[in-house]
């Protein structure tokens, strides 16, 4: 994965963590179970269903370490450590500012790739 690859997966991965986070917050398991087949990226389809399984949270961390370890390259390294974050703060249930600053704070974007994406997240605007 190339640096330009990084940052459009992370937004796209923060920008569904985000909205799922809503829904787990606001109504629960259920809603996050039906929408957890619409996302691309299987890491965080395996987290989230084992998430919404109310599987232990420290099963959860493992794996994601162990796929971590293995990754190709930082950008990958980098990618699925956002990944394992935004599963675990959504089983934690973090208020959505929170949570951003979570996110981002793993992300380590440019100052104004960062702002931008804070702002979509935000807002829900593109």
């Amino acid at each position: 994965m190339n640096g330009e690859a990084f940052i459009i997966k992370t937004a796209e991965i923060m920008k569904q963590a985000v909205r799922l986070n809503e829904y787990n917050r606001t109504e629960g398991l259920a809603l996050l179970r039906s929408n957890i087949e619409d996302l691309d990226d299987e890491d965080f389809k395996i987290g989230l269903r084992m998430t919404a399984a109310e599987t232990n949270p420290a099963i959860i961390a493992e794996i994601y370490e162990n796929k971590i370890h293995f990754a190709k390259d930082e950008y990958e390294r980098r990618f699925k450590t956002i990944t394992k974050r935004a599963v675990q703060g959504i089983q934690e249930k973090l208020e959505t500012p929170i949570f951003i600053k979570v996110l981002l704070s793993y992300a380590n974007l440019p100052p104004e790739a960062e702002r931008k994406l804070e702002y979509e997240l935000l807002t829900g605007e593109q």
